[in-house]
């Protein structure tokens, strides 16, 4: 965790730039905005209530403040997996509002909850952001993220998920194996033995 006068390197953007810490405390969007710049930003104020870290930050050039973020929101080099986020909804809740809210389009919550209208009710369940994993790097012109294609094996009924870029998709075959299916996309590499493909 930085201290007040180091540095926050953000990784995921855009990132939710609050307008003061209460809203970012409580990840209230209103009179919020994106930031879009990765890389190390000065702290010039840091809050921490709740196990929540909030930070106010300077632009990358260290000339102005821009705003409180989260440091739950920073994001880090690696890989990164992020679960499924859901969100109850409440009274007094809009699709347009819970998309504000979560930084996605009123396009993006239908489609994930098979919604055709507008309609929402009271303590439905919604999915309001996709899970899935990246694989974040620092390269010369600055931070970089790929999403991971995931390609499923199915090894004699049995299933292997493979994560190309972190296991190296490089899978060992069993002994007596005799079908091997494989889906999506990307490159699978098979070592064998000779008492394998006999």
């Amino acid at each position: 965790m930085a201290e007040i006068g180091g540095f926050v390197k953000i990784v995921n953007v855009p990132i939710v730039l609050y307008w003061d810490s209460e809203k970012a405390l409580a990840r209230d969007r209103t009179k919020s905005g994106s930031w879009r710049n990765t890389g190390n930003h000065r702290v010039i104020n840091k809050i921490t209530r709740n196990g929540v870290t909030v930070y106010a930050i300077r632009d990358t050039s260290d000339s102005y403040g821009i705003g409180w973020i989260r440091e739950d929101d920073l994001g880090s080099l690696g890989v990164n997996t992020e679960k499924m986020r859901t969100y109850i909804v409440r009274a007094g809740d809009t699709l347009w509002k819970i998309a504000q809210q979560f930084g996605v389009t009123v396009n993006d919550l239908r489609a994930w909850n098979g919604i055709a209208g507008d309609l929402i009710n009271i303590g439905q369940v919604l999915i309001v952001g996709q899970g899935g994993t990246t694989i974040t790097t620092e390269t010369k012109d600055g931070i970089e993220t790929k999403p991971v294609n995931t390609i499923t094996m199915e090894i004699d009924g049995k299933v292997i998920e493979l994560k190309e870029g972190i296991n190296n998709n490089l899978f060992e075959l069993p002994v007596g194996a005799t079908e091997v299916k494989l889906k999506g996309n990307g490159t699978v590499k098979f070592r064998y033995r000779p008492e394998v493909m006999g």
